[in-house]
């Protein structure tokens, strides 16, 4: 049967298309088989070998920019300069670095410049099925893990919680949150938003972490300022301005509030959430603060004593590095052999210093307000979400899982690089 020019050019975009949706859903099951691998969140094998071989087989779609070359030149000059400073450590860990800096400077660059480069950018149907099919595919799998008794608990300690084979329960709660963010985004239909928005938050429950409640005030603080009037957003800015200056006079008020926000949440996951066990016994031994931020204060005083022990303006600049950190972090936590605060600009600025910090800062805010696009908006809540939750849930900005589902949607919705 002959086989029209048109109609070859058809089916060649049709299998060139299905190629998009392979990687996002290839990694998902690599990460469901690594969960199930390792009997949990204890090792990176093979979501790391899957970002390698992504950057191996992606090479001829990467178009290289001037600013990346630039970006890549001064990570690779602070990562240097923490090792060079540190080499006389005995816990120094050059491998761990190495990683680090391939995946959060290569291969994150690798997965935007191949999606920006691909003939779905900027496709609002196709941005909606393959976010949609990424949702779907992560709610089946929790719906079949809650109901059947299935895979792994979100926290094994307390047997709480359920999640199916996924191994960390952070890098899900991102991927899932911003699955959910683009179906919502990119839908008309009012009552397929509905359902999306409330089994998303039947899932969360099910899951029972309350990195999910810093997900939703993120991008409801970012959908805020960037959809509504100025109008609004100066009135809006103003009162909550005086109200903190109110509670700042009156004291008793603030700890009321926070009493009630505590009991409320206490509440939600101690009776609803399929994880609460693991809240409640927290909050029996823990300051209410302190068991809401699920410990995090702790965990960046241990970090805080190792970063000014024996400061000076080398570790000031550069820092400890993050093999000899995590070393360092885990014997003092006494937390396996590598271990860290999970507030990821906390551990970046021990890890590289002030530079690494402030690198990552002027990379974050150059994406941030820099560039065009009709999706301009919803990019810019995206990266929001990325650095934020990397601030108040952590085990966000150094690993595939995330990264890679940050990066594809940034690349789908970015305008086109220029070499």
């Amino acid at each position: 049967m002959r086989v029209l020019a048109g109609e070859r050019g058809s089916i060649s975009r049709s299998s060139s298309v299905t190629l998009y949706y392979v990687f996002p859903l290839l990694l998902l099951f690599v990460v469901l088989f690594e969960g199930w691998w390792f009997g949990g969140d204890n090792g990176k094998l093979f979501s790391n070998f899957f970002a390698i071989s992504f950057v191996l087989i992606s090479l001829l779609k990467i178009t290289l920019s001037v600013y990346y070359l630039i970006f890549l030149f001064a990570c690779a000059f602070v990562v240097s300069a923490a090792l060079l400073l540190n080499l006389q450590a005995d816990q120094l860990d050059v491998y761990r670095d190495l990683l680090l800096f391939f995946k959060f400077a290569v291969f994150p660059y690798a997965v935007y410049s191949f999606y920006n480069n691909s003939p779905v950018r900027g496709d609002h149907v196709w941005l909606q099925r393959v976010s949609l099919l990424i949702w779907g595919i992560i709610t089946v799998s929790i719906g079949a893990s809650y109901f059947f008794d299935l895979g792994l608990s979100t926290y094994d300690e307390f047997s709480a919680g359920s999640k199916f084979y996924f191994p960390s329960v952070n890098e899900l709660n991102f991927v899932y949150f911003v699955s959910m963010f683009m179906v919502v985004y990119f839908t008309k239909s009012l009552s397929l938003r509905l359902a999306c928005f409330i089994l998303s938050f039947l899932v969360y429950l099910a899951v029972g972490n309350k990195s999910f409640l810093a997900l939703y005030f993120i991008a409801g603080f970012g959908v805020f300022f960037l959809y509504f009037s100025l109008v609004w957003r100066a009135a809006i800015v103003s009162v909550f301005i005086i109200f903190s200056a109110f509670l700042a006079l009156f004291p008793s008020v603030l700890f009321a509030l926070f009493g009630v926000a505590f009991d409320f949440l206490y509440f939600v996951f101690g009776v609803l959430s399929g994880g609460g066990e693991k809240f409640i016994v927290k909050a029996s031994y823990l300051s209410p603060f302190s068991a809401l931020i699920s410990e995090r204060d702790t965990l960046y005083l241990i970090g805080h004593n190792i970063y000014f022990n024996d400061l000076d303006v080398g570790r000031l600049l550069f820092g400890l590095s993050y093999g000899l950190y995590g070393s360092l972090y885990a014997e003092k936590r006494m937390w396996g052999d590598f271990s860290f605060s999970e507030i990821d600009p906390v551990d970046l600025f021990f890890s590289y210093g002030i530079l690494g910090l402030g690198l990552f800062i002027v990379f974050f805010f150059t994406i941030l307000f820099g560039g065009a696009s009709s999706y301009a908006k919803p990019r810019k809540v995206l990266v929001l979400i990325f650095i934020l939750a990397g601030l108040m849930t952590g085990h966000i900005y150094g690993y595939v899982f995330p990264l890679f589902f940050f990066s594809m949607y940034f690349g789908l919705l970015a305008s086109r690089s220029k070499a």
